[in-house]
């Protein structure tokens, strides 16, 4: 069974940051229609989209995490290229 790979720090922080920018969006408008402060609105709502800007590039960069070798897979790996039988057979051939 094929797992999805895992994502690393830069992509959860991406994330992360993507929620709190829905956060001040919503919170922007709701300055501006209830409180009718246009001023605090509008820093709110640039402030979330800078940091969905930061969000944008963090994601871009990130990269799936690479699966860690356990020893048990190499030293499978390790007995199985050193079987005697294939050495045998390569030398009478």
């Amino acid at each position: 069974m094929n797992k999805a790979p895992k994502m690393n720090f830069l992509y959860k922080i991406g994330f992360i940051l993507m929620l709190v920018c829905l956060a001040l969006f919503a919170a922007s408008v709701l300055v501006l229609v209830i409180l009718k402060k246009i001023e605090l609105g509008v820093i709110i709502a640039v402030a979330g989209a800078f940091l969905c800007l930061i969000a944008i590039i963090l994601t871009m960069f990130s990269k799936p995490k690479q699966p860690r070798k356990r020893l048990r897979d190499v030293e499978e790996i390790a007995v199985n290229e050193a079987s005697p039988s294939e050495e045998i057979e390569a030398a009478t051939e």
